[in-house]
């Protein structure tokens, strides 16, 4: 599962370092689901974490999982 960024919403988050893993669209309501984030380098993974999110009627929610990851 990826949520496509426009060319200068990557650069954007690649700026700020905050790379959105979901949003609105990306599960139907009352759902539970892990989703697993990879970094990449050059073509090569530099991290990788999962999170478990929940969502309820119009919110996503972050049920566990590291938010702030460190290369």
């Amino acid at each position: 599962m990826t949520i496509l960024l426009s060319a200068s919403g990557f650069e954007i988050a690649q700026q700020l370092g905050q790379y959105p893993l979901l949003d609105d669209g990306s599960l139907e309501a009352n759902q539970e689901r892990q989703v697993q984030f990879k970094g990449f380098i050059n073509n090569q993974e530099v991290i990788s974490s999962t999170y478990t999110v929940s969502t309820d009627c119009c919110h996503i929610n972050l049920v566990s999982g590291t938010v702030e990851l460190t290369l």
